[in-house]
């Protein structure tokens, strides 16, 4: 039910770039969407709802001639639903990562973004919600050294943030190598900047 939704916004929260997500989940199909609020200007959320109680009631309860008759409404807040214990059930398995995330199909994700610092690629294999892969490639090679500490950090980890934020935090300096010509305030500033990126990604 959307009365008078920002529909711009809709749109960009729901596009994907195909070109850079491959999936082996099954596609969606796109449909169009109305505000209500073109087909009236008094339309409400209490008076939409009563519209929809008054056909459903036409509609499966007409045998009955009164309609005071025909149906009792039930307001389904948050103390009805803590009455029954298989809801309750329910909004909890939906909130956890196995349902979120652990069913997610087989997927690729391709990024690039250029930094003040340098243009990087990369690319994400996840499977169930976990990466499988990671490829970062960094147009200079003195970032290489770096950039394989990250992708080790990073392969096996859970696709989600806090996960990320925890793979990265812990490729920290010492992950690094000694090889690196880079300076410690350069890679901090530079694992931020990554980070920050992928996790704005997800």
């Amino acid at each position: 039910m959307l009365i008078d939704t920002d529909l711009d916004r809709i749109k960009k929260y729901l596009k994907v770039d195909k070109q850079n997500l491959i999936t082996k989940g099954v596609e969606s199909v796109p449909s169009p969407v109305t505000n209500l609020r073109a087909y009236s200007s008094t339309v409400s959320h209490e008076s939409f709802c009563e519209a929809v109680k008054d056909v459903f009631t036409n509609y499966y309860c007409n045998q009955f001639t009164n309609i005071s008759e025909r149906v009792n409404t039930t307001i389904v807040d948050v103390e009805f639903i803590s009455k029954i214990p298989k809801v309750i059930e329910y909004c909890k398995e939906i909130k956890t990562w196995e349902w979120i995330y652990g069913q997610t199909p087989e997927f690729t994700l391709q990024l690039e973004k250029e930094f003040d610092w340098g243009y990087v690629k990369a690319l994400f294999k996840s499977k169930n919600g976990f990466i499988t892969a990671v490829t970062l490639t960094p147009l200079h090679l003195e970032y290489s050294n770096l950039f394989n500490a990250l992708e080790d950090a990073l392969e096996g980890r859970r696709y989600d943030e806090e996960e990320i934020s925890n793979a990265l935090n812990n490729a920290r300096i010492h992950d690094v190598g000694s090889g690196s010509l880079i300076p410690i305030s350069e890679v901090q500033r530079m694992i931020n900047d990554l980070g920050k990126w992928i996790k704005e990604a997800l």
